[in-house]
């Protein structure tokens, strides 16, 4: 599987307006062919994981959740963070 894309920092605050705005652009095809979503929140109830889409046994989220902390931590190390 490989991972495509480039972390962008959001403009949107707001974790509702993130998560709309992120639907929004699944449905557009702007992400491509989605099938795989994975979600963590926190906050006064802990830490929350979730996930969704055609390919989302808790194997892989677990690996897409990783991937994603291999790739912010690369980010950190290539611009200094």
């Amino acid at each position: 599987m490989a991972i495509i894309g480039e972390i962008k920092p959001t403009r949107i605050i707001d974790p509702v307006q993130l998560l709309r705005s992120l639907a929004d652009e699944i449905e557009a095809g702007d992400l491509g062919e989605v099938t795989t979503v994975a979600i963590a929140t926190f906050g006064d109830a802990g830490l929350e994981v979730t996930g969704g889409g055609s390919d989302s046994s808790p194997p892989t989220i677990a690996m897409v959740f990783h991937a994603a902390a291999n790739k912010m931590s690369n980010a950190l190390i290539e611009f200094g963070g």
